[in-house]
This record gives structure tokens, C-alpha cells and sequence, in this order.
């Protein structure tokens, strides 16, 4: 494992042997898993698949054999919880890192994830990137031997700060829940909270999946402080191409909005469109209900830069629709796609042509 230009102190020495044991089990499974399908009889058979950009379909397992994650760089390590202790367990130690792994395009399976092979460079290979957190005591000694590992929704982890009765995404605070018997005076948790699951010596563990939420932990260095409590765990894959043109693969895509208040009027899309195409935006009530195109000059589309996650709203996402909400609730001809006078709750549909779609099933291959 590559530390970086960060070394670990001597008084530290057995982290990287825990992080290395860490990814050794989920090695291990894989291996296994793999291995199990080394015998070229027992592959499944894939059937002819439908275009040299889809899929095939395929209703067995399909074990991905060449492949791996060849690097996980440590980018920054230091006290969790700003040195707090955990009962017997003592303090816990973040590690900040990103790790780097590949694809094998010529791999019996690797056909199951869509556009993994279509991303692949000129040897074959399908690099990708991902940024890792993970929480581990400090006495090595201390842990309890149970990795538990959160697939975060967007870099929120929701379920640490339940497990806790602390608050997710906050690695620097510890602030303990306190309910008294009187009506006033209680106190939320924050950061560790009642810290559960580190007074029971559990290393916790969270990745980036999802392909189109940026990296953060691409810098050389990273620190958890009291201006920097969380780095989002962000993915970074390739793009794909057409397999014959090596152009860009481009398909109809159809992102939705509902409002659920009288003022929002952005739909952000979650890929770029491709420049010089057309699009349609449609509402409707249901969503068997038939769909009603809105008139052109009801909304504007406005192109992004790509550097922010799908769906958002700003110049740094992939592009937003302003929807002319207020115009479409007056004009009459769109009265059955509301309710009584109202769209809130009703479907507005962008459909458009999309470019440079990405291997986003790497994402679920990644934490496998």
C-alpha cells in the first residue's frame, strides 16, 4: 500500500497493517469468489448482446476475474474527534486516502457492467479512482475485529450518526446527546455523539460509488479540522466511447422534477447535453396521466461545466432547465396536467440527448 508523501508516525505503525488487513478481507472474498469460477466450464454462457453500446441481458452471476484495486495512497491520518477517547477503547485515528483500480476489458464478464468496456484505454485496461475514509481505534490492540462499512447516499452517513445519536459527516466534533427531566436543556449529539460504535472498537469504513459525484481526496494532503470535519467521498471514472467511431456515445435521456412548494423552478440534469440538439420538457398529474409539451418559451436550458454531481442546479453541474413554472399554471391548455390550478406534485419530464456517459456500475464493483 503507497502512503503518499505523508509518512505515519513509529507510534503508528501497526495503522497500515489494520487498513492493509481491511482491504485484505475484502481481497480475500473476491478471490474467493473469483477463483470459484476459474474453470472455464462453469462461466456462465452471456448471450449476443443487443448492440456493440448495450449490454447483454443475463440472469446468472457473472464473476469479474482481472481485476483489482492496485493503490490506495494515504493522503492524511491523524486523532478522530478532535482526541476524544472512547471508554477502554481510547481515541480512534482517521485515514484519508484514495484508491486506484482497474478493469480488465477483456474479461469473460466484464461486458455485465455497462460501458466498462467501451471506457477501456489503449492496452485493455479500465482505470478508475475513488476517494476512502476510514475510522479505526488507534491502539490496534482496542479493535474488536468487525468492519462495518456504510454505503453513503451522497456522502451522507446517515447511519453512523443514528448508530451514534451524533450527527454524520463530521469527523472532527464530540459532542454528547444529553435529554434531561425538564422540558428544557436537552442536548443534541454532534460529530461522535454518545460515541456507540467506537466505545466498541468497530473500524468503520466509506467510499466513493457514485461515478458522477466529484473526488475529494485528490490533493496530495488532507486533514480533519475545525474548518474541514468531512471530505464527501467522490469516484472518478472514464469516459466511454463508441466502439466502432472511438467517438462520443450518445443516447435520449429523460430527467425528472416535482415540486412540493410553489417556488422551485430548476431541474438539474444528470448528464451534458449534447450542443446542438433538440429537447422537449413535458408535465403531466400522474404518472399514467399522458404528457403535455411545454411551449419552448416557458423554459431555458442553460449548459454547465461538469465539475459538480448530476443534478445540480448551478453553472458547475452538467446543466439546469428554468421552468417558467408561474406561465404554465395560466395558461389553460395545461389545466389537466394540474391540480386544480396548482403544480405542485406534478411531473415535469426533460427529454433530451445526451453525451459522455461513464461506467457508473464501477461504483457497486468498487465496494463489492
Amino acid at each position: 500500500m503507497k502512503q503518499g508523501n505523508k509518512q505515519l508516525g513509529s507510534g503508528r505503525k501497526h495503522l497500515t497493517t489494520r487498513v492493509a488487513l481491511a482491504l485484505g478481507l475484502t481481497a480475500s472474498a473476491n478471490f474467493f469468489l473469483t477463483s470459484c469460477s476459474n474453470n472455464d466450464d462453469l462461466r456462465p454462457s452471456i448471450p449476443a448482446a443487443k448492440s456493440p453500446i448495450v449490454a447483454p441481458d443475463l440472469t446468472a452471476a457473472c464473476p469479474i476475474r482481472d481485476s483489482g484495486i492496485k493503490t490506495l495512497v494515504t493522503k492524511g491520518t491523524g486523532l478522530a474527534f478532535n482526541g476524544a477517547s472512547f471508554g477502554n477503547v481510547g481515541t480512534y485515528t482517521y485515514v484519508l486516502a484514495e484508491a486506484t483500480a482497474t478493469l480488465s476489458a477483456s474479461d469473460y464478464c466484464a461486458s455485465m457492467i455497462v460501458d466498462a468496456p467501451n471506457a477501456a484505454d489503449a492496452n485493455g485496461t479500465v482505470s478508475y479512482k475513488f476517494d476512502v475514509v476510514i475510522l479505526t481505534p488507534t491502539d490496534p490492540n482496542k479493535a474488536n475485529g468487525t468492519l462495518l462499512y456504510e454505503v453513503n447516499n451522497r456522502s451522507n452517513t446517515p447511519s453512523f450518526a443514528a448508530l451514534n445519536d451524533g450527527t454524520g459527516q463530521n469527523l472532527f466534533d464530540n459532542t454528547q446527546p444529553f435529554i434531561p427531566a425538564a422540558t428544557t436543556g436537552a442536548v443534541a449529539g454532534v460529530g461522535a455523539g454518545n460515541g456507540f460504535l467506537m466505545r466498541r472498537g468497530m473500524t468503520i469504513v466509506w467510499s466513493g460509488w457514485q461515478g458522477d459525484r466529484p473526488q475529494t481526496l485528490a490533493a496530495a494532503n488532507a486533514s480533519i479540522s475545525t474548518t474541514q470535519k468531512w471530505y464527501p467521498p467522490g469516484m472518478t471514472l472514464p469516459i466511454a466511447k463508441d466502439p466502432v467511431t472511438k467517438g462520443s456515445i450518445t443516447g435520449q435521456v429523460q430527467d425528472e422534477f416535482i415540486a412540493d412548494n410553489g417556488t422551485s423552478s430548476l431541474l438539474g440534469t444528470y448528464y451534458a447535453r449534447a450542443v446542438n440538439t433538440p429537447a422537449t420538457l413535458t408535465v403531466r398529474k400522474t404518472p399514467l396521466a399522458a404528457p403535455i409539451t411545454v411551449d419552448a418559451s416557458l423554459w431555458t436550458y442553460t449548459a454547465g461545466n461538469g465539475a459538480a454531481e448530476g443534478g445540480n442546479t448551478t453553472l458547475n453541474g452538467y446543466g439546469f432547465v428554468t421552468i417558467n413554472r408561474a406561465g404554465i399554471r395560466s395558461d389553460p391548455k395545461y389545466a389537466v396536467a394540474l391540480d386544480a390550478g396548482s403544480d405542485n406534485g406534478s411531473i415535469y419530464h426533460f427529454n433530451y440527448t445526451a453525451t459522455d456517459p461513464r461506467p457508473f456500475g464501477l461504483g457497486f464493483f468498487g465496494y463489492s
